[in-house]
């Protein structure tokens, strides 16, 4: 017979982690409380390069135009795609917006893949 132990923190101690996530709802891939290797993005930023989002602005199309709900299907699949090649490329296990992860040790960065994302829903 094989017993197997899980040793969980005493009250009041804390466990030890680097992130936590502070914002579960601006999370855009990824899940848990205390992410190993997360990133941020500014959503905005990334989906004012969307060429297809783009083209909804241009255009002032709403959802009552069919045009725009095809053109906002292709915008939100290309942000998606974009997520998981970034999260794969940078070999981050979430991304979520600016602010919703926070650093708990001192020296602990966030890194951002605001770039990476635009520069992977810029391309054709």
């Amino acid at each position: 017979m094989c017993l197997a132990l899980a040793v969980l923190p005493a009250r009041g101690e804390k466990e030890d982690h680097d992130y936590e996530v502070t914002d579960p709802s601006a999370v855009y891939l990824g899940s848990g409380k205390h992410p190993g290797s997360p990133a941020v993005i500014s959503a905005d930023k990334v989906w004012a390069e969307i060429p297809e989002y783009k083209t909804v602005l241009e255009e002032g199309l709403t959802d009552e135009d069919p045009r725009y709900h095809l053109l906002m299907k292709k915008a939100t699949r290309r942000f998606e795609e974009a997520l998981v090649k970034e999260a794969k490329r940078e070999s981050y296990d979430l991304i979520a917006e600016l602010g919703a992860v926070k650093a708990l040790k001192k020296g602990k960065k966030i890194p951002s893949a605001t770039a990476g994302m635009i520069e992977l829903v810029s391309r054709d």
